[in-house]
């Protein structure tokens, strides 16, 4: 027996098996990577509608005196807040919500900027942000802020065919 071409033939099926299991563990990974990229396009997309519906919350226009008379409110009469939806003292509370979707959405947003091929997405969310830095400072009219987060959410692709 030729112990040699035996070795010879042992270490060429050890390479093939070798290779198969890199092939596959290359595919596992991809298949992995794009459930992540998946999971962080819908959280994005699920921060978007949290985002929306703190706007839908908000008052349909409001200005900062406003605000400042609603956190003045609160502030001395903390323990005995009644929460009605007509208490000016509500847009505080709104406020303060619409912050947090907003910060949700932002942390959401840079999981999975890169994973966004589309630019304009880009520069749609970009411009929000800027509207939404002069927005929660001065007040102002929700309804056109609502519109450019359905924009945003309507052309993220989640599930691709």
């Amino acid at each position: 027996m030729d112990w040699n071409m035996w070795s010879a033939i042992g270490a060429c099926g050890s390479a093939i098996a070798s290779l198969w299991a890199l092939c596959y563990a290359r595919k596992a990974l991809n298949t992995w990577n794009r459930q992540e990229q998946f999971k962080v396009k819908l959280e994005f997309k699920r921060a978007l509608l949290e985002l929306e519906d703190a706007f839908e919350a908000m008052p349909d226009n409001w200005n900062s005196t406003q605000y400042r008379i609603a956190r003045t409110r609160v502030e001395q009469q903390y323990n005995a807040v009644v929460h009605r939806v007509d208490d000016a003292a509500q847009l505080y509370f709104k406020k303060e919500n619409l912050k947090s979707a907003y910060q949700n959405a932002v942390r959401a947003w840079v999981l999975c900027e890169g994973g966004i091929k589309d630019k304009s997405i880009h520069a749609e969310w970009k411009q929000l942000r800027t509207d939404y830095s002069q927005y929660i400072l001065t007040g102002g009219n929700k309804n056109c802020y609502l519109s450019k987060i359905e924009k945003i959410y309507s052309r993220i692709v989640v599930f691709i065919d």
